[in-house]
């Protein structure tokens, strides 16, 4: 994943074109850009969503509560990367999760072969249980073969033997 600061505007295309053009390394490719003038003009999200895909290359969707100026629905590849960040682990979180499993779920009835979805909240000790969350919900909705990480708290407090 290539992440751009928020400060890389568009006036800076030309710099990730020629990035770009560098001989493509053996693994899949993601690129997230913060700054809200590539979202907030929908020329210059189809001129970065062009270059994505000419370059097969994956734009991170960014889900965050205090950046709602920068998340997108474009699949610029056959597969996706969300970086989802939380807001305190409560039932708004859980929802948003929800409809992380429902979309990813529908793309994929549509052909998404591979979705990376990276959670995180801050504290993070929460972040384990919103993705077991998560994934349990896009089970139940896919029927994908998921394995999901048992938790602590899903375990009886151990017993010690006297």
């Amino acid at each position: 994943m290539l992440q751009f600061p928020e400060g890389f505007g568009p006036s800076r295309f030309g710099e990730l074109e020629r990035l770009l053009a560098v001989e493509r390394p053996a693994f899949p490719l993601a690129v997230e850009v913060r700054h809200a003038a590539w979202f907030r003009n929908p020329d210059w999200t189809d001129r970065l969503s062009s270059l994505l895909e000419k370059n097969k290359a994956a734009m991170v969707i960014t889900d965050s509560p205090g950046r709602r100026d920068v998340i997108h629905m474009r699949l610029t590849a056959p597969w996706v990367y969300v970086r989802w960040n939380g807001h305190d682990g409560g039932d708004a979180d859980l929802r948003r999760l929800d409809d992380w499993a429902d979309r990813i779920g529908a793309w994929m009835g549509r052909g998404l072969r591979e979705a990376w979805f990276f959670p995180q909240l801050d504290p993070v000790d929460q972040t384990a249980d919103l993705a077991v969350h998560f994934l349990r919900g896009l089970k139940a909705r896919t029927g994908l073969d998921l394995r999901i990480p048992r938790l602590y708290s899903d375990e009886e407090e151990p017993r010690l033997a006297l």
